[in-house]
């Protein structure tokens, strides 16, 4: 009985109520749906609805198919149920398998899809739904399918990293080796982690490689499907050794008897072997290597000794030199002469040094102690330290650093200069100013920085933005493309990578730099042109090419002289010339 009722509504559905209905199904599941053991599974079918349709019941049901009958069996696992007021419920049979049936489907589209979860090898069977649209007669549709139930196919192996040495100068190229879904997906590619290009080819090509370009690349493949990445393809630049000394031949006086080390580093990569030659060939004793150093302890005691020593850098793509011709030092007849007496307070051997117990020098009213440029803002007059020099620690870097100046202005004036010219360039805002893209060029060009530490820093600065509130009104922020936030120690270092690359045009002029000023000094000798005009529009230039602008209400010109009356001198732009 129950097989011809079964045969029946079969009948009706496939005939008479079909031919009244204007119910059609577009898609359905493949009669053959293959699903792997732990995943996830959706079972879609599409039909088309009409206005009238949707204003009815509608009603899914999942069930077992029958082959036999064509036709779904036995209870649900989930129905569907789409009310006219468009109220939905979804109701679950009491098989185990319909606690992880979910609907996932969309009525008002016409779209009929279910969701299984974590697919199980025993889930193997046929399926399929009836849809039923309400009326009178009812308009229904079934469609049935097998699930197939495999293993899950082995992961391939993940690929390990890679490593690329090429020579810098040559072409660099990677191919991604990340898993594309489809020819439609996009590229992106990183260096450090950090975004470089994005495209649709998976090759990246790089002519003429940097060692600053030297890093780890990796690619990711984006897709609608999901996005992969790629293990890390780890880029070594090779380059010949450069030896860090700005001059290739270095000349020395030394005593004979008495000791002295050369020092010689160079920057390669891979790292270099440093070897030491003379003219009798290579050196072996008092040689010292460390992995991209050498040092070399020389005591000439024979003539033979006072000659040329060669540090040679080599590794597999080049090599590089210098050379330190050592001079014997001129033997001096006023080493015997009888000791100077030394000043009251004095330290012998040393004019500029205050004794210990010595009475404290005080600084003239308004300026600061070791620049007599600079004028402090309603001071009070400052007085050295016992034992010190006065001015030791008022400079960016370098102890000691204007004493050593102070004696190249005497050496001058002991010589054939008649006065010597110093001109002290301020700063607006010196701090302030560096420009981000500025400073991240010049520490790109700097071999010895690691590329790790620059990218660091471009990290640091990116992404900074700053709005200033007045009388309560707060605008909108906007990027910060200068300077550094306040308390970190990189406005000193900023303004001294940014100022490194000036350099005086004259041979004889002394150029120091300060933690936010610049000073040159220039002898000048009787009826020759001094070039003091000449040096501050070179620093001029060079100042405005690296976007800094100079304070010239605060840049001052300090004028020393000796015994000579003092000559007319050329005007500088430049204001508060000091005569001493």
């Amino acid at each position: 009985m129950v097989t011809v009722l079964r045969l029946l509504t079969a009948l009706l559905s496939m005939s008479c109520w079909k031919e009244i209905s204007g119910l059609q199904m577009i898609t359905q599941p493949n009669k053959t749906t293959i699903s792997f053991i732990g995943s996830n599974q959706t079972f879609a079918w599409n039909f088309i609805l009409t206005e009238e349709d949707k204003a009815k019941e509608l009603k899914v049901t999942f069930a077992h198919w029958s082959n036999e009958y064509n036709m779904i069996e036995g209870d649900h696992m989930v129905t569907f149920v789409r009310k006219p007021t468009g109220n939905e419920a979804v109701y679950k049979g009491s098989l185990s398998i319909a606690k992880r049936f979910h609907w996932v489907g969309d009525m008002a589209r016409g779209f009929v899809a279910f969701q299984l979860i974590n697919v199980q090898a025993k889930d193997a069977s046929d399926y399929g739904i009836r849809f039923r649209v309400d009326g009178f007669p009812p308009d229904t549709d079934e469609s049935g399918f097998t699930l197939s139930v495999r293993d899950l196919p082995p992961s391939p192996p993940e690929p390990a990293n890679i490593t690329v040495r090429i020579v810098e100068g040559k072409t660099l190229n990677i191919t991604c080796r990340a898993r594309m879904e489809s020819e439609s997906s996009f590229v992106l590619w990183l260096k450090d982690n950090w975004p470089i290009k994005r495209g649709r080819k998976k090759f990246l090509f790089i002519q003429s490689i940097k060692r600053s370009q030297a890093g780890d690349y990796m690619c990711v493949s984006l897709s609608q499907d999901g996005n992969h990445s790629s293990p890390f393809t780890v880029v070594d630049v090779l380059f010949a050794p450069k030896i860090l000394k700005p001059n290739k031949q270095v000349s020395m006086e030394l005593t004979r008897g008495n000791s002295t080390t050369l020092k010689c580093t160079a920057s390669a990569n891979p790292y270099p072997a440093l070897t030491w030659h003379t003219q009798g060939g290579e050196i072996k004793q008092g040689v010292s290597n460390t992995l991209n150093s050498s040092s070399l302890i020389v005591t000439p005691r024979n003539d033979s000794d006072f000659t040329s020593y060669m540090c040679i850098a080599k590794n597999g793509i080049g090599f590089d030199s210098v050379t330190f011709m050592l001079n014997e030092k001129a033997f001096r007849t006023t080493d015997h002469a009888k000791p100077k007496k030394t000043h009251e307070g004095a330290t012998p051997g040393n004019p500029f040094r205050t004794a210990d117990h010595a009475k404290p020098q005080e600084s003239h009213e308004g300026t600061t102690p070791g620049n007599p440029f600079r004028t402090a803002d309603h001071a009070k007059p400052q007085e050295s330290h016992e034992g010190t020099t006065p001015g030791n620690h008022q400079f960016a870097h370098k102890k000691d650093c204007g004493t050593e100046t102070a004696l190249f202005w005497m050496r001058w004036l002991d010589g054939h200069s008649n006065f010597v010219r110093v001109t002290s360039f301020d700063f607006s805002k010196a701090f302030d100013s560096v420009s981000h893209r500025v400073v991240i060029d010049k520490l790109k060009k700097v071999p010895e920085i690691n590329p790790y530490i620059v990218n660091w820093v471009i990290n640091f600065l990116k992404d900074r933005e700053r709005s200033v509130c007045v009388d309560k009104v707060k605008p909108k922020f906007l990027p910060v493309n200068r300077g550094v936030p306040r308390g970190t120690v990189l406005g000193p270092v900023f303004f001294t990578i940014m100022v490194n690359d000036i350099s005086p045009t004259s041979q004889n002029a002394l150029m120091t730099k300060y933690a936010d000023y610049i000073t040159c000094s220039i002898p000048v000798e009787p009826n020759v042109n001094d070039g003091a005009s000449e040096e501050a529009e070179n620093i001029k230039v060079c100042v405005e090419k690296n976007l800094m602008k100079l304070n010239l209400s605060e840049s001052k010109e300090l004028v020393i002289k000796g015994r000579a009356t003092l000559a007319p001198l050329s005007q500088l732009l430049l204001l508060n010339v000091c005569h001493i």
